[in-house]
């Protein structure tokens, strides 16, 4: 495929993923602001780095792993830590009592769950996609599911679970 092409199709994927990308930034930064610049940061890697990429199908989880490594750097240097029970503004309109509850919810959880948490069921990925993109074992993905899983039933409660 000749570069225009080859960047174009990287585009237009690119105009697919960017909210599955932006959200999965949020659950690391959990901040609007700098999970837009992490993504914006993470595109432009991306597209200076394109040839590189040789398998098509690599696409979605080298984009994540590279907002990952964004976020990480960028929370480095912020060096700082985001109290539990700040309160989050959240990237959707005005949500429900239940929207606070279950944000606050995956606040608390580890990083390494929430991650999980956030690509499996708001960017719908699959446990291997999971895994590609953590760089870990899918029994690892699927291990921090079920703890996170338990974890947020336990903060929320029976009448809240719903996953």
């Amino acid at each position: 495929m000749n570069r225009d092409k080859k960047l174009q199709w990287f585009y237009n994927q690119i105009i697919e993923l960017r909210n599955e990308l932006f959200y999965f930034a949020y659950s690391i930064l959990r901040s609007v602001p700098e999970s837009e610049d992490a993504v914006s940061s993470a595109i432009i890697k991306a597209h200076t780095h394109i040839d590189s990429l040789r398998n098509r199908s690599a696409l979605k989880p080298w984009l994540f792993r590279i907002v990952r490594n964004e976020c990480y750097s960028m929370a480095k240097l912020r060096q700082r830590t985001v109290p539990i029970d700040e309160e989050m503004s959240y990237p959707h309109e005005a949500g429900t009592e239940y929207r606070v509850d279950v944000e606050n919810a995956l606040a608390r959880l580890p990083q390494e769950q929430r991650e999980a948490i956030t690509l499996y069921y708001i960017c719908d990925h699959s446990v291997n996609d999971i895994a590609e993109i953590l760089e870990v074992p899918s029994g690892t993905v699927k291990s921090r599911l079920s703890r996170a899983r338990a974890e947020l039933k336990r903060l929320l409660g029976d009448e809240y679970y719903e996953i």
